[in-house]
């Protein structure tokens, strides 16, 4: 009799204990990407790849496993700093600029109106600033919010 296969125990398939997933969308594909842990390590570790690759995903989201709960949000211009949604929305805010030259440009060029320009990040605002311009208008959907003259906001 052979006993060699007697003694063996059944192979046990090892469950892991996922926490959480991030949930990736890259610039580059149509579907999302899914990176799960089981713990704080495996996590700083996906958010040390997120941080390495900044430039080649669009966004992300941090979320429990049973519930799917979004626990945060993540954008590449914030890098992996866990973001609310408020916070995160704010990351694709885009503000219009109308920005109205000075008469003497106007006379020169023939142009009668302001140019509308729009931007994301209101650190920009300073590279539209020129000595042809007199003031800078700044709308957020459609509602003004500010202006900028001289290289200040004046709000």
């Amino acid at each position: 009799m052979n006993t060699s296969n007697a003694n063996k125990a059944p192979k046990t398939k090892v469950v892991k204990k996922y926490l959480g997933y991030v949930h990736i969308l890259f610039k580059d594909r149509t579907n999302y990407q899914t990176m799960k842990f089981e713990n704080e390590k495996q996590l700083k570790s996906i958010e040390k790849y997120l941080t390495k690759h900044r430039q080649s995903w669009k966004w992300a989201t941090l979320r429990e496993i049973g519930s799917n709960t979004i626990l945060a949000y993540y954008h590449p211009k914030t890098g992996v700093e866990r973001l609310n949604l408020k916070r995160y929305k704010a990351q694709f805010t885009a503000y219009s600029l109308y920005i109205i030259p000075t008469s003497s440009y106007k006379r020169r060029t023939g142009i009668e109106k302001g140019i509308s320009q729009r931007i994301y990040d209101l650190e920009q605002i300073h590279q539209y600033w020129t000595k042809d311009v007199l003031r800078i208008d700044i709308y957020v959907e459609g509602k003004k919010i500010n202006s900028y003259e001289n290289g200040r906001f004046l709000n």
